[in-house]
Formats: C-alpha cells, structure tokens, sequence
C-alpha cells in the first residue's frame, strides 16, 4: 500500500481531509478574527470571516478546515453553528453548493445531458463487494473510509479516503457538458450519503466528470525565457481550475498534486538546496498567483531524492521513512510540507492494512508522540496510526 498526493490530498495537506460543518456562518465575532490575524492566516481569509455571507458551503468547510489547521477552531466554533443560517437581504437563505449557478429545474430531462461513463477499470480489488446500485463502488468506498475516519482527532479522513479508494477511481471520460455531470452527481450522493461533507461530493463529483488536467505549456510564460517543467504546467492547469471551488489553498494545493501525479518527475539521486531556490524563483516567476505552497510542493518534487531503506534498516520502514523525510524537509519548509512530503516519499513502504480494526492498535501509535525518540508533530503520529491500523475498506 501507498500514497499519491500530496493532500496528497496536500495529501496530507489535500487537504489533509478536513472535519467540517456546513452550515451557514453568522457575522464573525471579533474574537475569531482577532484569533486568526495572531495565528497568521492570509488578510482574504480574514475577510471571509468579516463577511463570510457570499461563501458557497464547499467553501464554508474549507475555511473551516483551514480554521482548525491554525487551531482556531474552537474560538470560531460559532461561526459553524448549523441552526443560525445567514440570509439574504431578500430574506432567502443563500445557496448551498448544490444549488448554486444551477438553472431552475423544470423537471424535464436535459437533451444535451450525458451521464458518467467510467472508462477505468470497474474490476474491484479482492475482496472488494460489488455493488448493484447506480452510485458505484467508489462512491461506496469513499463512505466507508469516510464513516471511519472523520471523528479522527486530525483532519486526515479526506486524503485517507482517495488513498484507500484510489483502485476504485474511475478514469473520467469525455463530456459535453462536465460542470452539469458534476450536478448530477453531487445531487445522487447528497441524496445517497447525506451525511457527506461537501467537499467530498464534489470530489466524487470531479473524478467521475472533469477531464484530467493536463501538461500543456500554452501561455505559460510567453515573456519569459524560463520553460516550465511539465508537471508545474499540469499543476497549474490543474489549480486554476479548481480553486474556485475548494476555496483553501491548501487543499487546492493537494488536489492539484494527485490529480498531476501521471506527470511528476524522477526523484534525484542526491538533494542539493540550489534546486529548490532555483524552482521556486522559477515558478514565482511563471505563476505569480499560485500559493505558497504549490511553490513548495513543486520545488520538493523536483529536487528531493527518494528515501533509502538501507540507511537505516528496520522492521518498520515506513515509520522511519516518515521520521527521516519529515526531519529533511522541515529543515527547509514548514510542517504542512514536510508532512505532505513524507508522506506521499513514503508511499511505497506503507504497510499491507490489517485484517480487522483493534482500537488498541491505534492508541499504542498515537501514545508514540510521547516518545522523545520522535520530534513529530501531532498530524505525523495520527497519519502513522490511520496507516498501520486501519483495515481496507469491505
């Protein structure tokens, strides 16, 4: 077993799943904007927060997640209160994700309309069930990592559930009409799994009906002699088409990485600082609206090597490639990249899931973090025990 994004997902940035309410926000106190300018998030998510009324509810819970990432979340718990809904000045609520640049439905059947049809394999992994209902069994994949893991203390449940499930992804194929296919789906899994967070629906939403992003280089830098490589242009592709709608740079970022893995780089051989400044002056340069860490994200990929088991032999590669990579990385960059980092450099040590869920498995794991041996932050050891302890799903 392995890892594709970074959230994955970052992977473990995709976002690193997200724990959120979608419910509508009541103006903010000043508590929880105070809260958030001495935590250091971006001024245009403070202002979200002054005036969060023209936020759609995927990215509602994005500000959320991105609330309990800086770890206030408990001081803007008001904000996601779900039985105080903001209205409009006309005094209709505001539209949910769903509803919004919908036209009305006459209940007439859309000529031009074409449903999903996967292209990728539908053959489930042994001992997968087969599903006889229209939803399909990535969909039924996705709820039940989602069912298991999202009262997780950490936010990992989203880039959990796309790793869990990545088997059952199906290829998307070609659409007239991409953005009314994405409706249609959100509306079957709100109606099938209604106790979804948002973000998930549209991400099922979007691996059933959005082409892939591609590589393609067309008015990247066309007054600059630097070329991009080919996976800053699928990650730009792939981020500009999607920020809109996640909201969260961070879980922009991460789905832009596993939706661009078919076109990451060869690891390095060796790791030499000058790469990453060089990338990261490169892509500043070529994508001046990208976010702090799609820049990072780049630049790691580009320049770090893969970990090498036999410098530290042990019955655990995994929990020691995580160490290793985490203590590399954040050398240079922040935590969220080294987390994102060692977890997606490490895809390849995870471990065979066990056969049954045993609590006791995962408290041993996360009683790790009292351990001096590892300097982890809290995120590390939650990933770790998530990884080792739960079974695939049945």
């Amino acid at each position: 077993m392995s890892l594709r994004t970074a959230t994955i997902i970052a992977l473990a940035t995709m976002a690193l799943g997200l724990n959120a309410a979608c419910g509508f926000f009541d103006a903010a106190p000043n508590e929880c904007t105070q809260a958030a300018d001495e935590a250091g998030l971006p001024d245009e998510m403070i202002e979200h927060l002054r005036n969060p009324e023209g936020l759609n509810a995927l990215q509602r819970a994005a500000l959320q997640q991105a609330l309990r990432r800086a770890g206030i979340d408990d001081v803007c718990a008001s904000l996601f209160d779900e039985s105080s809904k903001a209205t409009k000045p006309d005094g209709q609520p505001y539209p949910t994700l769903l509803e919004t640049n919908t036209r009305k439905d006459t209940g007439n059947p859309d000529p031009h309309e074409r449903r999903p049809e996967p292209t990728g394999s539908t053959v489930p992994p042994q001992g997968w069930p087969t599903s006889s209902n229209s939803i399909g069994e990535y969909a039924e994949c996705l709820d039940e990592v989602f069912l298991r893991a999202h009262q997780n203390d950490a936010y990992y449940w989203f880039p959990a559930a796309v790793w869990y499930c990545r088997d059952l992804q199906h290829a998307p194929t070609e659409f007239q009409n991409p953005e009314r296919c994405k409706l249609n789906q959100m509306r079957n899994t709100a109606n099938r799994f209604p106790e979804w967070h948002e973000i998930l629906h549209y991400w099922h939403a979007l691996t059933m009906c959005e082409p892939p992003p591609t590589a393609d280089t067309t008015h990247i830098g066309t007054r600059s002699n630097i070329a991009p490589t080919p996976y800053s242009a699928c990650l730009d592709n792939a981020y500009l088409t999607h920020v809109s709608n996640l909201s969260d740079n961070a879980l922009a970022t991460g789905a832009s990485a596993w939706l661009c893995q078919e076109h990451l780089p060869q690891p390095p051989d060796t790791h030499r600082l000058r790469c990453d400044l060089d990338h990261q002056t490169n892509t500043k340069e070529l994508y001046p609206d990208w976010p702090e860490e799609l820049h990072r994200w780049h630049a790691i990929m580009q320049c770090r090597p893969d970990w090498n088991p036999s410098l530290q032999p042990t019955e655990d590669s995994y929990t020691a490639c995580l160490e290793d990579v985490y203590n590399e990385i954040q050398n240079d960059y922040d935590k969220a990249a080294g987390i994102a980092a060692a977890a997606w450099r490490c895809k390849n040590h995870m471990p065979d899931p066990p056969p049954v869920y045993n609590p006791r498995c995962a408290i041993n794991h996360l009683q790790a973090r009292d351990d001096p041996k590892y300097q982890w932050p809290k995120e590390m050891y939650a990933w770790n025990a998530m990884v080792q302890c739960y079974p695939a799903p049945k």
